[in-house]
């Protein structure tokens, strides 16, 4: 029995280059990168516009990810400096704590959308935030 194809999407912006996950027999999944001119791309027989619906929905899926994770974090942290129905009163009376937004940035940098985001333009004006609120509208903006 061969190996079974789990996901195929585009890795980079221009839409050059393909990650194609496979599962083995034993289970253990691992990655196999190509160009898109590369041969072993047309074996695979798949169309682009199919390769640009899946990376499409991946790019959903994580992005939903990584909102669940930022809100989970920020839920975290407003709880442990205040109790829930002081979330919002936190959020604005700490919007310039350094920080408090230091900690924001630095969770928002560890998800996996912006960790694997290309976009230094976007990451840079996170890294200069410099209040909460700034910190979360740029996150969310991924």
């Amino acid at each position: 029995m061969s190996d079974i194809m789990q996901s195929i999407r585009f890795i980079n912006r221009e839409q050059t280059t393909i990650e194609v996950l496979y599962e083995r027999e034993d289970g253990v999944v691992y990655p196999h990168i190509f160009e898109v001119d590369d041969p072993e791309f047309d074996e695979l027989g798949m169309d682009i516009e199919t390769i640009e619906a899946d990376t499409r929905a991946y790019n959903r899926a994580s992005f939903e990810e990584h909102k669940r994770f930022f809100d989970q974090r920020v839920a975290e942290a407003v709880l442990l400096e205040t109790n829930a129905s002081n979330s919002v009163a936190y959020i604005l009376n700490s919007n310039d704590n350094t920080d408090a937004v230091f900690k924001a940035k630095i969770s928002a940098m560890e998800t996996d959308v912006i960790k694997s985001s290309d976009d230094r333009q976007l990451k840079q004006e996170l890294r200069k935030a410099k209040t909460l609120i700034d910190v979360y509208s740029i996150a969310l903006r991924f």
